[in-house]
């Protein structure tokens, strides 16, 4: 190797010593400076961070939703309560497909299901709730995923639960919609 060939390995290899070190001191100065905890905001202030909370409905719904073996997701937005439950594939309440009545019957059944599981406690736990959305999925062995959805006013659930309206009234009351998709 030439004189003027190692000239200018020496420089490549210092410029990449210049480099990775640049990259690395950059890397610790980051890592660094989000580890160093903020000043206070001042004398006798407290940060506090917020702890994502459950509400007593919420945590009502999906105990009663683990009790009778579903999966469940609770929502509660503004003055609406959402409750879906799904039971994954069942035997039990899906029935053969044959015509487009058929096709949801094992979700609406499932959508009454779940009502019926809700004791009286709910009217206390979730008297809150202006609306009540109600979602039942169910997954038949052929594939088809089937969904009901039963929008409730908050006020005629909590005395249906407590047993001091009927069915029929409940019923009257509610809007339900169902569907069904096969799934791929």
């Amino acid at each position: 190797m030439t004189r003027k060939q190692k000239l200018v390995v020496a420089i490549l290899g210092a410029a990449n010593v210049l480099v990775i070190g640049g990259l690395g001191l950059y890397a610790w100065l980051q890592r660094r400076s989000s580890a160093v905890p903020h000043p206070p905001l001042g004398a006798g202030s407290q940060v506090h961070t917020a702890v994502p909370t459950t509400s007593a409905c919420a945590t009502f719904l999906l105990e009663s939703a683990e009790v009778s073996g579903w999966d469940a997701r609770v929502s509660e937005m503004e003055s609406v309560l959402y409750y879906e439950v799904s039971t994954g594939e069942s035997a039990t309440l899906a029935l053969p497909v044959s015509t487009d009545e058929a096709v949801t019957v094992a979700a609406d059944q499932m959508i009454w299901t779940v009502l019926d599981s809700l004791s009286p406690e709910y009217a206390e736990r979730c008297r809150a709730a202006v609306t009540v959305s109600v979602t039942a999925i169910v997954v038949d062995g052929l594939g088809v995923r089937q969904q009901a959805t039963a929008q409730v006013p908050g006020d005629v659930l909590a005395l249906w639960v407590q047993g001091l309206t009927s069915d029929d009234d409940l019923a009257a009351r509610a809007r339900f919609r169902s569907s069904a998709q096969l799934l791929p």
